[in-house]
C-alpha cells in the first residue's frame, strides 16, 4: 500500500515539473526596474526598490506576477521635473518657518527691528569710510603704475604683459569696490523692509487674515496669492503666458496645478515652471520655479540679479493681466 502510494506521489511531482517545474519551493526571482529605468534581477526586493516596478519570475523566465506599472521615459522624466519642483516647494517653506521663528525669537517689538536695523546700517556707513580710503590708495597705485609703464615706453621697450595685467586689475577693483558695497547696503535695506512687513503680519491679531506673505515679501519669493477657486482659476490663466514669454523651452506639461518645462540642458537656458500651493481650504499660492543650468556659464548667464528681476515682475504681471481682463 506504502509503495503504491509513493508511486503516486512520485508520477504526480514528475508531472508538475514536467508541466512547468514551478514548484512553490523554488527560489524566487524579481526582475526590477527602478525609476530611472536601471533593470537588475535579484532574488529579493531591496527596500530601496519597494515602489518600483517589478516581475517575479519562474525558475524558466516566465513572468508570474508583475507589481506596479512600468513608467516609460517620458513619464520618468516628468516625474524627475516634478521632484525638483516639489523640492523647491519644501525648501521654500521651510526657509520661511526658520525665518519666521528667527525674527520672533530674536525681536520683541518693532522697535526692536528698526534699532537693529540702524545699528546694521551705521556698520555699513563706517565700512564705507574704509572703502573710499581704500580707493583713494589703489588710485594712487594706479597712477604710480602708470607712469611707470609710460615711462618702459619712452625707452622704447615693451610694456611687461604683468604690468598691464596690474593697471586692468585695480582698474577693475576702483570701478567696482564701491557699487559692491553700496548694493549690499541696498540689500540690507530691502530685507529689512521685509522682515518689518513679515513681523508686523506674524504679530497681527485677526485671526481672520490670510496666511499668505504680504506683498513685497511674495515679490521676492515669486509668489501669488488667490483665495478662492474662481480667482484662483483666474490667476492661473493669467500667469501662464508669463512662462512663455521668459523660458527658452515652451512648457511640455501642465495642468491645473503644475506647469512643466524641460529641465535645462544648456547655459543658455532659463526655464520657468509653475506650480499651485494650498494654503487652506480656501488660500492658495501660485509659485514660480526658476530653473537654469548650474554650471559657471549657466549661472552667469542667470544670475541672481536676474532671478530676482523675473520673480519681482512676476506679480506685477499677473495683476495686469486680471486688471485687463476685468475690464
Amino acid at each position: 500500500m506504502f509503495a503504491y502510494i509513493n508511486r503516486i506521489t512520485f508520477v504526480l511531482a514528475c508531472l508538475v515539473i514536467a508541466l512547468g517545474g514551478e514548484v512553490s519551493y523554488a527560489k524566487r526571482m524579481y526582475r526590477i526596474v527602478d525609476e530611472n529605468g536601471n533593470t537588475q534581477f535579484s532574488d529579493q526586493v531591496p527596500p530601496e526598490n519597494a515602489n518600483d516596478h517589478r516581475e517575479l519570475l519562474s525558475p524558466k523566465g516566465r513572468v508570474l506576477e508583475v507589481t506596479g506599472k512600468l513608467k516609460t521615459d517620458d513619464q520618468r522624466v516628468l516625474e524627475r521635473r516634478v521632484n525638483v519642483l516639489e523640492n523647491e516647494k519644501r525648501d521654500l517653506t521651510e526657509r520661511q518657518r526658520v525665518n519666521d521663528s528667527s525674527l520672533l525669537s530674536t525681536f520683541h517689538s518693532k522697535a526692536e527691528l528698526y534699532t537693529a536695523f540702524e545699528a546694521k546700517m551705521r556698520t555699513f556707513d563706517a565700512q564705507r569710510k574704509v572703502v573710499e580710503n581704500t580707493v583713494v590708495s589703489l588710485k594712487k597705485q594706479l597712477q604710480e603704475n602708470k607712469n611707470q609703464a609710460v615711462t618702459i615706453e619712452r625707452n622704447g621697450e615693451k610694456v611687461p604683459a604683468k604690468l598691464i595685467t596690474a593697471i586692468d586689475e585695480i582698474q577693475h577693483r576702483i570701478d567696482t569696490v564701491l557699487v559692491l558695497h553700496d548694493n549690499k547696503q541696498a540689500q540690507a535695506k530691502h530685507l529689512f523692509e521685509i522682515d518689518v512687513e513679515r513681523y508686523l503680519f506674524l504679530t497681527e491679531s485677526d485671526s481672520d487674515r490670510s496666511k499668505g506673505p504680504h506683498i513685497k515679501q511674495a515679490n521676492t519669493l515669486g509668489l501669488f496669492g488667490c483665495h478662492n477657486d474662481p480667482a484662483c482659476a483666474k490667476s492661473w490663466a493669467a500667469a501662464r503666458p508669463f512662462l512663455d514669454l521668459h523660458s527658452t523651452e515652451k512648457a511640455e506639461d501642465h495642468n491645473d496645478v503644475i506647469v512643466l518645462n524641460a529641465l535645462p540642458t544648456r547655459d543658455s537656458d532659463i526655464n520657468l515652471a509653475l506650480t499651485k500651493i494650498t494654503i487652506s481650504q480656501h488660500d492658495h499660492l501660485l509659485y514660480l520655479g526658476i530653473h537654469r543650468k548650474e554650471t559657471a556659464a549657466g549661472k552667469k548667464n542667470c544670475s541672481p540679479q536676474k532671478i530676482n528681476e523675473l520673480r519681482m515682475a512676476f506679480r506685477d504681471y499677473v495683476n495686469a493681466r486680471l486688471a485687463g481682463a476685468a475690464q
